[in-house]
């Protein structure tokens, strides 16, 4: 004959895996959730911040522009024709879209701007560009 035993102690013991295994299901699927949000948000912003950069450096840009024309417009006529430029071609210099015909070689200078460094003034950026020729 078999003897009836209580098993109320297992009985408790899966109920407590059970809702451990839940709360660990649980938890899973909410990380989950954050990591995909995560994704989500990342592809939102990746745009953005694309677009910031991009304005950020025509910017920049532009103010070395500037900064090369104001150095360039500072100087005298004869200075800018000692390093072959005309007044009417400085922002063209600036921009680095200049270019002439050099009149010994029977050929067409570009002159191409190199980041000039932050402590140059006009005569050294002048000097660049007559060493490009």
């Amino acid at each position: 004959m078999q003897t009836y035993e209580p098993r109320n102690h297992d009985v408790f013991g899966e109920a407590r895996r059970l809702e451990m295994d839940a709360r660990m299901r649980r938890a899973e699927a909410i990380v989950d959730s954050v990591i995909e949000l995560g994704r989500l948000v990342g592809r939102a912003v990746s745009p953005a911040t694309r677009v910031v950069r991009r304005v950020s450096d025509a910017l920049a840009r532009r103010r070395e522009t500037d900064r090369i024309y104001s150095e360039l417009a500072r100087m005298s006529d004869r200075d800018l024709a000692d390093i072959g430029v005309s007044r009417s071609d400085i922002y063209a210099v600036a921009a680095g879209t200049y270019s002439r015909a050099d009149e010994t070689a029977g050929e067409v200078v570009v002159l191409q701007a190199k980041a000039p460094a932050r402590d140059t003034d006009a005569t050294r950026v002048a000097a660049e560009y007559d060493r490009a020729a």
